[in-house]
C-alpha cells in the first residue's frame, strides 16, 4: 500500500512542479491562462488512484484496511483541493475580461490557494500525516472531480467465513473531468431567438455524451429541456448549447445545468435571461449593441400585444424602450391579393405567428356546398410540391399552410409561390382562377397591419418594432458579410 501511495503522491509531486513554481512577481494572465495544462496533469495522477483501488479489491478485513482506504480517500481529497484551485483560476481568468482592474487584487488570493493545494501533495509525497476523510466517506462525495460509482464497506458482523464484509471501493473509476459555464452569453439570430450558454471544457473527451438541461417558464408551464453538447458547434473555445426562445420569453429566466454523463448531478449552475445579457452588451456597447436594441423592444412591444408575460417586459431596462410609432413598415415587393369570384375554394387570407417561430399562415375556406369528391380533388402546390388541401390543419378559420419559418434578418425574403388548383374553374395550377399567392411574406404582414386603422395601437406597434428588428439583423449581417 504505502508503494502504490507513494506512486500516487509522487504524480501529485508532478503535478505540483506542473503548476506551482510561480514567483512572487507573476504576471498572473500568463501564468494561469491556459489551466488545462494543469488539468490534464491532474488526470495522470487520477490513474495512481485507479492503480490503488485495484489493489484495495484484494485487502482483506483487518486493521490496515481502514488505514489503506483512508489513504485512498485522503488522495482524493487532495486531487479534489487542487482541481478546485485550478477551477477558481480559471474562473479568475474569466473575470479579467469583466474587470481588468481586478488582476493584481484577486491574483495573490488564487495563488494562495494554489500553493496551499501544492504543498500539501508534497506533504504527502514525504509520508507526513494528512488529513483524510473517515471511512465512511465515499469518494463520491468529493464531485465535482469524482466520476464513477464508488461504495465503502466497512467489517461487520463476524470475521470469519462467507459473512466478513471486506473492507474495499467497489467500481472505482477516479477521473478529473473539468466543465462549467463561461460567464457570457451569445445570441443568435435565427428564425427564433437563440440564447447561447457557452461551456469550457478541459479537452474534447470531457464534453462526450455531455448536456445542458434548461428549465424555464414557457407561457405559465415550467418546461424542461434537454440538449447534448454539440462538439462541432463552437464559439472560439467555448462549446455553445443552444434554447430557442420566442419573442414574450426574452425576460424569462432561463436556468442551466450542465451534466457529464457520469454523474447524476450537475457539475455547473446558472441562471439568466436575454434580457440580462443583451442590457450588459448594450451598456458595453459590443459589436450587435443595435441588434440587440432592437431585439428587446421586438420582444416587449410583442409582451404587450399578446397579453404574455407582462410582469416584466424585455424593453424595460434604463435607455432600452424605444417609441416605434413613426416606423413605417415597407416590403421591397409589394404583394397583390388573389381575388377569384364565384369560386368554391377561396383565399381567406394570410397572418404571422409570432408566439412560436415567426411565420406566415396562408388561410383558405371552402364552400359547405362542396362534396366530398369535389374536395378530394384540391391541390395545393408550393414550389414544386403538390398537397392535399383535405390534408392541410384546419381550424375554424378554415383549412391553412404554413410557410417554413425565415431568418431574422430574412423577413423581407420572397417565398415559393403557393397554388390552390383543382376545383370547377380552376382545374390546373396554371388556370386563369387558380388562387395564385405570390411575394407574402412577414414584412407584407407588418406593413399591412401598419395601415390598417381596425388594428389596435399595440398590435401596429409589435409590427412596427419587428420591422425594426428586421432592419437592425439585417443591417449587422450585411456588415460581417
Amino acid at each position: 500500500m504505502n508503494i502504490a501511495c507513494k506512486r500516487m503522491t509522487a504524480s501529485l509531486l508532478a503535478f505540483a512542479l506542473v503548476a506551482g513554481i510561480v514567483p512572487a512577481n507573476v504576471n498572473w494572465e500568463d501564468a494561469l491562462w491556459d489551466t488545462s495544462i494543469v488539468a490534464k496533469a491532474a488526470n495522470h495522477t487520477a490513474s495512481g488512484l485507479r492503480s490503488i483501488s485495484t489493489s484495495a479489491n484484494q485487502w482483506y478485513s483487518d486493521d490496515s484496511n481502514t488505514t489503506a482506504l483512508n489513504e485512498v480517500n485522503g488522495g482524493a481529497a487532495l486531487l479534489n483541493n487542487l482541481h478546485i484551485a485550478i477551477m477558481n483560476a480559471d474562473d479568475y481568468l474569466d473575470s479579467i475580461y469583466d474587470d481588468a482592474s481586478s488582476l493584481d487584487q484577486n491574483g495573490e488570493e488564487i495563488y494562495t490557494t494554489l500553493e496551499t493545494a501544492f504543498n500539501a501533495a508534497k506533504a504527502a509525497l514525504n509520508g507526513d500525516t494528512q488529513t483524510a476523510p473517515t471511512v465512511t466517506t465515499a469518494p463520491s462525495a468529493l464531485n465535482p472531480t469524482y466520476s464513477g460509482s464508488a461504495q465503502a464497506l466497512v467489517s461487520a458482523g463476524t470475521a470469519s467465513g462467507d459473512e466478513t464484509h471486506f473492507s474495499k471501493l467497489e467500481s472505482v473509476e477516479y477521473t478529473i473531468k473539468g466543465a462549467k459555464f463561461s460567464t457570457g452569453n451569445t445570441v443568435s439570430f435565427k428564425e427564433k431567438v437563440e440564447f447561447n450558454f457557452l461551456v469550457e471544457a478541459t479537452d474534447v473527451d470531457t464534453v462526450e455524451g455531455a448536456y445542458v438541461v434548461f428549465t424555464y417558464d414557457h407561457y405559465g408551464t415550467t418546461t424542461t429541456v434537454k440538449k447534448p453538447i454539440n462538439k462541432s458547434d463552437k464559439n472560439g473555445k467555448y462549446y455553445r448549447v443552444r434554447l430557442p426562445l420566442t419573442a414574450s420569453e426574452m425576460a424569462i429566466d432561463i436556468k442551466a445545468e450542465l451534466y457529464l454523463p457520469t454523474l447524476d448531478k450537475p457539475v455547473d449552475t446558472k441562471t439568466r435571461s436575454i434580457k440580462d445579457y443583451a442590457e450588459s452588451a448594450i451598456k458595453s456597447n459590443l459589436d450587435g449593441a443595435d441588434v440587440l436594441k432592437a431585439m428587446l423592444n421586438y420582444g416587449g412591444y410583442t409582451q404587450t400585444a399578446l397579453g404574455n408575460n407582462t410582469t416584466l417586459l424585455a424593453n424595460s431596462g434604463e435607455g432600452i424602450a424605444v417609441d416605434v410609432s413613426a416606423v413605417s413598415p415597407k416590403s421591397a415587393t409589394p404583394f397583390v391579393r388573389p381575388t377569384v369570384t364565384g369560386a368554391k375554394v377561396t383565399y381567406k387570407g394570410s397572418t404571422v405567428i409570432t408566439t412560436s417561430d415567426v411565420f406566415v399562415r396562408h388561410y383558405f375556406t371552402v364552400a359547405t356546398t362542396l362534396t366530398t369528391a369535389e374536395l378530394n380533388a384540391v391541390k395545393i402546390q408550393v414550389g414544386d410540391k403538390v398537397l392535399a388541401l383535405k390534408d392541410l390543419p384546419k381550424n375554424n378559420t378554415g383549412y391553412y399552410y404554413d410557410v417554413a419559418p425565415q431568418l431574422a434578418y430574412e423577413l423581407d425574403k420572397e417565398n415559393d409561390s403557393v397554388v390552390v388548383y383543382g376545383f370547377s374553374g380552376a382545374e390546373t395550377a396554371d388556370s386563369e382562377n387558380a388562387i395564385n399567392i405570390e411575394n407574402y411574406n412577414v414584412i407584407d404582414y407588418c406593413e399591412a397591419i401598419a395601415n390598417n386603422a381596425n388594428q389596435s395601437a399595440a398590435n401596429k406597434n409589435m409590427v412596427k418594432a419587428l420591422y425594426a428588428y428586421y432592419k437592425a439583423a439585417k443591417a449587422y449581417v450585411d456588415k460581417r458579410a
